[in-house]
């Protein structure tokens, strides 16, 4: 048995490609099936975020065998034109371990140690078991991975300062205007990032609060919380001609702003500036808007500069966690080898030892010099 991994990521490409794999459940579940009755692949799952999606899958045959089956499969079911297999990253064994570990801990994120990333992961693996790929290989990874990734937050800080995409967008928004203060703020869609991001713009004491969703009542009760106002997508001409700052979060199939639907807003508000974040994928807002004069948009990989800095200020602890995380997947590629064997080696349950990796190895003599 050998454990591979066929994706692509953020670092690999720009969201003009990754919206394309951004799948509903449905679609995931009809991959899984239809991939776990390819002989050479025994268990599969599937995980695929706005900067990730990942196939993971454990194969009886060979590594290259397993590949093989999935680089068939994409090229004639699932790449869109003019995507080849070949642009995906592949691991195997030891490094397919090490990727979900990274992955799980939040150390290959776009926001290093960001914390949304573990419930995805949580969600992927409980869709395929519940879908019926899943088998004692790939449960006891993704397990695993839970564990590690659960570790790694509680007991370091690599999740302080920025930690998500979400308070990312609100951290740009004020690098833009300086202040929110007062700004009239527009929030497209009213999922977990859309409460993120509401979190964060509290304490930046915003004029006025709006949250659009699909379904109003899910809108206004997420607005209720923050004392803000809820209202359907059908208001949403209306808001946006009077919003200051609008993040869309979105799950929709294709943009909620369009180029057409912003030409007579900004000549009603007389061209004054409107700023729009887009961290959905697919994409919300329409490429080409932010050719409108007065219109500046900023779509999820934009926000790769503030995340840079956010990066340089965790560069050390990021090491420290990184040894934690490639420890364990030696430990758990050892575990493979030993249920290959017979052998059936425990896998250690233990935390790490208070101090070790909570703070750069150089504070404790920075300290005592």
């Amino acid at each position: 048995m050998s454990v591979i991994v066929l994706g692509l990521s953020h670092k690999t490409t720009p969201i003009e490609i990754r919206e394309k794999f951004a799948l509903t459940r449905d679609k995931i579940i009809l991959i899984l099936k239809a991939l776990k009755d390819i002989p050479p692949l025994d268990e599969v799952v599937i995980l695929s975020t706005c900067n990730r999606f990942e196939i993971y899958a454990n194969t009886s045959i060979d590594s290259r065998a397993g590949f093989l089956a999935l680089e068939a499969y994409f090229r004639t079911h699932l790449c869109p034109e003019g995507i080849s297999p070949h642009a995906f990253y592949r691991y195997e064994g030891k490094g397919a371990i090490q990727q979900i570990f990274r992955v799980s801990a939040g150390l290959d994120s776009m926001v290093v140690g960001e914390t949304e990333i573990l419930g995805q992961v949580r969600e992927a693996y409980q869709c395929a078991q519940q879908t019926g790929t899943t088998g004692k290989l790939l449960n006891v990874l993704f397990q695993r991975a839970l564990f590690v990734g659960k570790l790694i937050r509680t007991e370091t800080r690599i999740a302080e300062g920025i930690s998500s995409i979400g308070s990312a967008a609100v951290h740009f928004a004020e690098k833009i205007f300086g202040t929110l203060e007062n700004k009239r703020i527009l929030l497209i869609g009213a999922g977990k990032m859309a409460e993120v991001a509401i979190r964060h713009l509290l304490s930046h004491k915003p004029g006025a609060l709006v949250v659009l969703n699909r379904t109003r009542s899910k809108a206004e009760e997420l607005a209720r919380i923050f004392n803000g106002i809820g209202q359907s997508m059908d208001e949403i001409t209306e808001e946006i001609q009077k919003a200051d700052i609008i993040i869309a979060s979105t799950s929709a199939d294709g943009p909620v702003v369009t180029r057409s639907m912003m030409e007579p807003i900004m000549k009603a508000r007389k061209e004054a500036p409107i700023y729009l974040v887009d961290i959905g994928v697919p994409r919300n807002v329409e490429p080409g808007v932010e050719t409108l004069p007065q219109v500046h948009l900023y779509n999820i990989d934009d926000l790769r500069d503030l995340v840079g800095v956010n990066l340089v200020k965790r560069i050390e602890l990021l090491g420290h966690a990184e040894t934690v995380v490639m420890g364990m997947a030696e430990e758990f590629y050892k575990w493979t080898l030993s249920q290959a064997d017979g052998k059936h080696i425990p896998l250690s349950h233990k935390t790490i030892p208070a101090g070790k990796i909570l703070e750069p190895a150089n504070a404790a003599s920075n300290r005592r010099s």
